[in-house]
């Protein structure tokens, strides 16, 4: 695929996306995720929690460990490579687990496995026309990270800092990850089908993330914002659960990531019954 690229008068064409794929992939678990988008012709944001452990923010006595934002997922990865498998690797913090449901953890996953085996791809051009932005992983030992923490923790100790200045950095937030870090997921065992969780060390410099988080015009007006740091919220799984389930209403709209058929690139349904189904 060719690309124009207009800089001034002139206009230049660029092969687009040589290295990395020309899509951008979103992953689910569940065929209704799926058929819902393709319905709705939009994808309905909800709120992921995301470690921030690793930028030490603080504010006074307070340290934000954790926050949740409002986003849609994409990753970067080429078809040749996105079923390659990563080993699992347990944390510490699994010591509640049995032994049998620690033989239940598969010793690799792919990245199917761990996020959905449905999955929707659109064009890259229509996540850059639609602001998706591709994440910045951040080196916790690097210069730039320990310098960001620093002006943030100063930023929130301020009380006559520009408000610009203040949302500006609290929202590249939403587009800061570490290079490796800890990621909680639901895993199954026996019949009928039980869910434990367990907590894996990631490399997600591997997704090659994009994401999509909604705008402050796009929020204005709406009960909601794009990242929540009140513990309270954070600790409960029903109430963040709840607010995603209430993103689905036409109220919302406005934050959702529209598409039409044409964007889109590829449908991925994992067994011969699921493409039926989703062909219906």
């Amino acid at each position: 695929m060719k690309h124009t690229i207009t800089q001034g008068n002139r206009e230049y064409i660029q092969e687009d996306y040589v290295h990395s794929a020309n899509s951008l992939f979103h992953f689910m678990k569940e065929s209704e995720y799926l058929t819902t988008a393709l319905k709705k012709k939009a994808l309905c944001p909800r709120y992921c929690k995301e470690d921030v452990a690793y930028l030490n923010i603080k504010n006074g006595e307070n340290t934000f460990n954790e926050v949740a934002i409002l986003q849609k997922c994409f990753c970067d990865i080429p078809l040749s490579t996105v079923i390659k498998k990563f080993p699992v690797i347990l944390t510490d913090n699994n010591d509640y687990l049995t032994e049998e449901q620690i033989k239940a953890v598969p010793e690799e996953l792919s990245h199917p496995d761990f996020y959905g085996k449905y999955a929707i791809a659109f064009t890259k051009r229509w996540g850059e026309k639609n602001k998706l932005q591709a994440i910045h992983y951040l080196n916790p030992e690097a210069i730039c990270a320990e310098n960001y923490s620093e002006t943030l923790r100063s930023i929130l100790a301020e009380a006559d800092v520009p408000e610009i200045v203040a949302n500006t950095l609290l929202d590249w937030i939403c587009f800061f990850k570490p290079l490796r870090g800890t990621m909680k997921r639901n895993q199954l065992i026996g019949e009928p089908k039980k869910a434990f969780e367990i907590e894996i060390f990631k490399n997600f410099h591997d997704e090659h993330e994009w994401r999509y988080v909604p705008s402050k015009a796009e929020i204005n007006g709406q009960t909601i914002q794009c990242i929540i740091a009140n513990k309270y919220i954070l600790n409960s799984e029903n109430m963040l659960g709840e607010m995603n389930t209430r993103l689905e209403d036409m109220k919302y709209r406005p934050t959702w990531l529209p598409f039409q058929y044409e964007d889109i690139r590829y449908i991925i349904v994992p067994d011969n019954q699921s493409r039926i189904d989703v062909i219906n």
